[in-house]
């Protein structure tokens, strides 16, 4: 293996050891196919993986701040969670392919539960959640009547 042409002094022998670099060169190749074989299989595991976006209102329309959304895949039970934002808007990502159920819940307001959510691979899902009030308690001021429920962005699927 041959590689650039090494430095040499004044009396014109070369002060680099050639096995040296040897080494160093046969170390960069190495570094470099890992670098390319590891980003490759990083990529590919990602291009697998599922996403569910949406919202949740209350029945007049009015966005629900702070409910708590949980996402279980139906065959390994392994549980997702997160929190919808000052638009009632949550994200879910990095999920794998399956079937899976959602929940959405907030204080004052009944438990709604989506069960058969199929995702496929390489997809995203967009999903607007309606919650109800319990009859026996009135909902806190977590709702925001100045935004329209509305998805966060398109489904892609």
């Amino acid at each position: 293996m041959t590689g650039p042409p090494l430095p040499v002094n004044f009396a014109g022998k070369s002060i680099v050891c050639h096995r040296c670099v040897r080494l160093a060169w046969r170390a960069f190749l190495t570094a470099m196919l890992l670098l390319v074989l590891g980003s490759g299989n990083y990529a590919l595991g990602r291009k697998q993986k599922a996403a569910v976006f949406g919202s949740v209102c209350d029945e007049s329309g009015c966005v629900v701040t702070n409910a708590k959304i949980w996402l279980t895949n139906a065959s390994t039970g392994l549980r997702h969670e997160s929190t919808t934002d000052k638009d009632g808007h949550f994200v879910l990502l990095d999920l794998e392919p399956g079937t899976y159920s959602l929940r959405a819940q907030s204080s004052g307001f009944a438990v709604v539960e989506i069960t058969g959510l199929a995702l496929k691979a390489k997809s995203s899902r967009g999903l607007s959640m309606r919650l109800r009030a319990n009859a026996t308690a009135t909902p806190s001021g977590q709702q925001s009547c100045g935004n329209a429920c509305r998805l966060p962005s398109r489904e892609k699927e």
